[in-house]
């Protein structure tokens, strides 16, 4: 039986927050409107004091080894004593009301002010919506493309190590490492790479999924789609756009004029493109060269290298 001086000198004083280092922790997760049960064992014999502090250091628990309740003064709130608990053992199991982001942080269960065990509680959220680039910025066909996805955590509060899970669709069908397609998945972002990309690829719309481990909470960025560059024979484009009443002689003509136009470009004008215009309301379909002087080749961008891209 606990003498009634004890139970009234617990009564008459708040306790103050003990400030040494924890002599033992845990880490616990938790999802908005849940209710976790942080719990701390004082397996040291005797009748000794517990204190539970909030995470903002504020004391809202107070119980009594070797006694069958806890003290509960006026100032304690947001907590319920789980029923398996057991304070005359020393088994302390306290029940929190549900977690809002206002309730994250470290909870300090302090026993006889001198053992200190800290629960840190952490809040799962929602990754933040993934961004998805493209590298290299101008791909062209035949090349290996990179798309690069990226998410950051919104667990509270922030200084936790939780790993970002990344997963891709082709519309609506999962990609997995295989064919053309590789996929990394546990890198600090999500990395698809696609060799010998096809302009039949741009058809499709790719979706990045970013998933943090042990929430199993996702964001997803959808709807994305490659941008390649066609590059066409100069000779080969040229004949495609001549069309002429006799075919024989429109191959024909359509050829000299191929050959005079490279000529044209490497002799005269190096640094030009050619267009050939056609007038379309003529019976005859005639053609002619022009060359615009706000038309220049300009040299190909430097692309990071692939494998660097990947090694991010």
């Amino acid at each position: 039986m606990i003498e009634l001086s004890v139970l009234l000198s617990l009564a008459v004083s708040m306790p103050t927050l003990f400030t040494g280092a924890c002599s033992s922790s845990d880490i616990m997760f938790t999802k908005s409107g849940e209710q976790p049960v942080i719990r701390f064992t004082d397996a040291r014999d005797g009748q000794r004091t517990v204190v539970l502090y909030n995470n903002e250091d504020v004391a809202i628990f107070r119980g009594l080894k070797q006694s069958s309740f806890p003290y509960n003064p006026h100032w304690t709130e947001n907590w319920t004593v789980d029923p398996s608990s057991n304070l005359f053992t020393g088994v302390y199991k306290i029940k929190l009301f549900p977690m809002s982001y206002r309730m994250v942080g470290m909870y300090t269960f302090v026993a006889n002010e001198t053992d200190r065990h800290c629960v840190f509680v952490y809040l799962y959220s929602d990754p933040m919506q993934p961004t998805i680039k493209q590298y290299p910025g101008n791909s062209s066909e035949g090349e290996t493309v990179v798309l690069r996805c990226e998410s950051h955590s919104s667990t509270l509060p922030e200084n936790h190590n939780l790993t970002m899970l990344y997963e891709w669709k082709r519309d609506d069908a999962n990609i997995t490492s295989q064919s053309r397609f590789s996929v990394y998945k546990r890198v600090a972002s999500g990395h698809l790479a696609i060799s010998k990309a096809k302009i039949t690829d741009t058809k499709h719309t790719f979706t990045c999924i970013a998933t943090e481990e042990g929430s199993g909470m996702s964001t997803e960025r959808n709807g994305y789609r490659l941008k390649l560059q066609v590059e066409q024979d100069a000779c080969l484009d040229i004949q495609k756009r001549c069309t002429f009443d006799t075919p024989v002689t429109g191959a024909v003509i359509c050829s000299l004029i191929a050959g005079v136009v490279i000529a044209s470009i490497i002799v005269m004008v190096p640094t030009s493109s050619c267009i050939i215009s056609k007038d379309v309301n003529s019976h005859n379909n005639t053609s002619s060269l022009s060359y615009p002087n706000d038309v220049n080749v300009q040299p190909e961008d430097d692309y990071d290298d692939i494998g660097h891209v990947l090694d991010v």
